[in-house]
């Protein structure tokens, strides 16, 4: 029952600062002029990446007995993101159409930042799995790490230049909704820095829980980090962009999540390949494979058709299911 009980409260406020977080990024965007393309990939994404990224921080600090938490997390998240979340944010669409709350079953959306992003997820995922599968050495996990951080400072140059994606005003700030309070700069970082420290409080919080259910089940700690714990590390960027889907602010929504898949294939990975020795087994191929293939998938529809349709992406369901089922499949 405890468990239960803190495992609800932590989603809450996941939800809660969720949408403290969203809020403030839109007005420090819009005060700052930065395009929604950019706002989503950089600020959003960043910020929200934060908890899946302090998990495996906070494992390897703790010793070589829960590395496997920690480098689970590290490749949970791109999957989930790559397959699960791109499944129900295309659900999300196909209802809005089916309510006639939409025209279209395509995401209205600048096709470049995009391409950008994925473009860079594709190449720095690539690079992790030529340094887990060809050449698992100790320097060239480092030269790996180098490149990806390298990498990293390239797409931000890129992000910030990118203009594409104003979509309608911001919302007033929470913090400032009171009478007498102006909107400022000071107020919106403010709130933002208070929903970044109850994300990344909050999540840690329901991955502890789940932990000790993993426990008592019997469960490798690989396989929990990797199923069960993004469905609260990443639960800000989904609130986020489904909460901009509806706004039909789709740049924002999109951009949120194809931004954080390129920080956590940069940041968290570069640390794990550094911190760890970095040795993973044949059932974690998939894994990585998969978010490449659905990111193909995006690149080869915006370069060809110019645009993205939601049936495409809820197709990317089925890539989570099959990788849940090779991870279950491990264990029994």
């Amino acid at each position: 029952m405890t468990i239960f009980f803190l495992s609800v409260l932590s989603i809450a406020l996941i939800i809660a600062a969720s949408e403290l977080f969203s809020n403030a990024v839109e007005w420090l965007g819009d005060s700052f002029s930065l395009s929604n393309s950019t706002t989503g990939s950089l600020l959003a994404a960043t910020g929200t990446a934060l908890p899946e990224t302090i998990i495996p921080i906070i494992a390897f600090l703790l010793g070589k007995s829960v590395n496997q938490i920690g480098i689970g997390a590290i490749l949970g998240a791109p999957l989930m993101l790559a397959t699960l979340t791109c499944f129900l944010m295309a659900l999300t669409i196909i209802i809005m159409r089916l309510l006639k709350k939409r025209e279209n079953l395509y995401f209205d959306i600048p096709k470049k930042p995009i391409i950008r992003d994925v473009l860079f997820f594709i190449l720095n995922y690539l690079i992790l799995f030529i340094a887990s599968f060809i050449f698992n050495s100790r320097l060239f996990h480092v030269i790996a790490a180098v490149i990806l951080i390298f990498s990293y400072i390239i797409y931000v140059v890129l992000s910030l230049r990118d203009k594409s994606g104003s979509q309608g005003e911001c919302e007033e700030l929470f913090f400032t909704k009171i009478n007498g309070i102006k909107e400022s700069a000071f107020f919106a970082s403010l709130q933002l820095i208070v929903s970044l420290i109850i994300l990344v409080a909050a999540g840690r919080l329901f991955v502890g829980q789940i932990e000790e259910l993993g426990a008592g089940w019997g469960v490798s700690l690989f396989v929990i980090s990797v199923i069960i714990a993004p469905f609260a590390t990443e639960l800000p960027e989904k609130y986020n962009s489904f909460r901009w889907l509806l706004k039909k602010k789709d740049t924002l929504a999109l951009t949120n999540i194809t931004g954080a898949m390129v920080f956590q294939s940069v940041i968290p990975v570069a640390i794990g390949l550094t911190a760890t020795q970095w040795i993973l087994g044949n059932a974690t191929l998939e894994i990585i494979l998969t978010p490449i293939i659905s990111s193909l998938l995006i690149l080869v529809s915006l370069l060809i058709t110019k645009r993205l349709s939601a049936p495409l992406l809820f197709a990317f369901g089925a890539g989570y299911l099959f990788n849940l089922y090779i991870l279950i499949s491990s264990i029994t």
